[in-house]
């Protein structure tokens, strides 16, 4: 799926990270983890072709990202739905409707809409849903092109426990379903058992294995962090 090979990049002498080669399979849900400063976001912005890097090459499903034009085939979902317009009132249906350049079917809205279980707030307005309800919109709205990849940016931020519980649920049955997943986070607190890799950057890769070796060498190598919470 993709390939990332020797990339570096800089935001003018910044070196946010240098010769990273990562190769991400198809059907892997991979948490990429990290403090702020630590690349994260840079290495999404490559991933998504919003940002080139100075040195190296990146692929997705062997096409350079530069050639690549099956972008339906992404889903994104940014950080929290904080940016949504309180003055503007706007249906949850649609929201979910930008996510398809042409106007999509009704039966379309209500299917992915049915998937992360927001059926019943189709036609509520957005701003009035919790902060958990509206990133399950913003989820339904990525599915809306029936994507391959879901890249999911620090999804759980300023989400109660609860939320954040439900929120890996719902990806989980995602992943279950056959997307391939890719989340950011910087919480090492709420792991996923459901995840099969995790990557931290520290504008370098300082790990890159399972969530039981993770927990490992997090204990060996973290030795000022907060106790860790149990696995989800």
């Amino acid at each position: 799926m993709f390939s990332l090979k020797d990339i570096s990049f800089s935001y003018g002498n910044d070196c946010i990270f240098q010769n990273l080669n990562v190769e991400i399979e198809k059907g892997e849900y991979l948490l990429l983890l990290g403090a702020n400063g630590s690349g994260k976001s840079t290495f999404i912005k490559c991933l998504l072709g919003l940002v080139e890097p100075q040195k190296g090459s990146i692929a997705l499903n062997g096409i350079p990202l530069s050639k690549f034009d099956a972008w339906e085939k992404i889903g994104y979902v940014a950080q929290r739905a904080s940016h949504i317009a309180v003055a503007i009132p706007v249906s949850v249906q649609e929201v979910v409707g930008m996510g398809k350049k042409q106007k999509p079917l009704q039966t379309e809205i209500d299917r992915v809409l049915e998937v992360v279980k927001m059926s019943a707030y189709k036609t509520q307005a957005i701003q009035r849903l919790s902060g958990g309800q509206q990133q399950r919109v913003l989820i339904a709205r990525a599915l809306l092109t029936n994507p391959d990849v879901l890249i999911l940016d620090e999804p759980t931020v300023g989400l109660d426990m609860a939320s954040v519980t439900s929120f890996y649920e719902l990806v989980a049955n995602l992943h279950k379903m056959g997307k391939t997943i890719i989340m950011v986070t910087h919480d090492t607190h709420f792991l996923t058992k459901e995840a099969t890799r995790i990557i931290e950057l520290q504008r370098k890769i300082i790990f890159d294995g399972d969530v039981i070796s993770y927990r490992k060498w997090h204990s060996q190598h973290c030795l000022f962090c907060e106790p860790e919470g149990d696995v989800m």
